[in-house]
């Protein structure tokens, strides 16, 4: 991606192109790794309320979409998800994204490409601790609190209340934040325009071959994941 320059597709249809990447990066595509549309339109639907791009990212072991405020926030699940893949970065396909209009149940928006490994380098730099929590759970209860204060409570509170239905982190220097993703959205502006092409994403098949050999997750790697319990708005895979 860092040898040419990123491209930006406006005006689209965001849930058939997103899941026209997820399908050609995956290489082993089963339902667990699967984004339900009415899932992908809830996150692209906080993103816009929250001001700033959703960010998703297709790798060849699984997808991921988030708010690109939260993943600024350490310690947060969207900042720990962001780096998950890593390690396949250079097979990746990263995208800011935005959601312009909704015709006839059709979420149109534009979509720019992200260097995946320098826009990890550039969350590193700038991430911030958070400050606070709202949390509301599966009983209707909502809590509020210090950030710290909900790392020591969060059994705790989930066995009183059950699972995570929506979490929000207060940023100590929000500011600051929307300052930097204010940024990003200008800069992201300025890429060239280009109608998308399914076909540039595509490895070679030497390349899928080897990635289904050595560096996919192993089949019980990915059933633990499965079990895990999932917070509303964050992880996909």
């Amino acid at each position: 991606m860092s040898k040419t320059k990123l491209k930006k597709h406006m005006g689209i249809d965001l849930i058939e192109i997103l899941h026209t990447v997820r399908d050609t990066i995956e290489l082993l595509p089963c339902r667990d790794f699967q984004i339900e549309g009415i899932f992908l339109r809830e996150n692209i639907e906080r993103s816009a309320a929250a001001g700033c791009h959703f960010l998703w990212l297709s790798s060849p072991a699984g997808t991921l979409i988030y708010t690109e405020r939260d993943v600024y926030l350490h310690g947060t699940q969207s900042h720990r998800g962001w780096f998950k893949y890593h390690d396949l970065a250079q097979f990746s396909r990263g995208y800011g994204g935005e959601c312009t209009g909704n015709t006839d149940g059709i979420l149109y928006g534009n979509l720019y490409e992200i260097d995946y490994a320098k826009h990890m380098e550039h969350v590193y730099r700038h991430m911030q601790i958070p400050e606070t929590v709202r949390v509301s759970f599966g009983d209707r209860h909502e809590w509020r609190g210090s950030y710290d204060e909900f790392q020591r409570m969060a059994m705790e509170l989930r066995n009183m209340h059950g699972n995570i239905n929506e979490i929000h982190y207060g940023a100590k220097d929000e500011e600051g934040l929307q300052r930097l993703l204010e940024g990003s959205k200008r800069q992201r502006q300025r890429q060239v325009e280009a109608a998308f092409d399914a076909g540039s994403l595509k490895p070679k098949p030497s390349v899928r071959d080897r990635l289904r050999h050595d560096r996919l997750p192993r089949q019980g790697d990915r059933e633990s994941r499965q079990r895990k319990p999932k917070v509303k708005g964050e992880v996909i895979s």
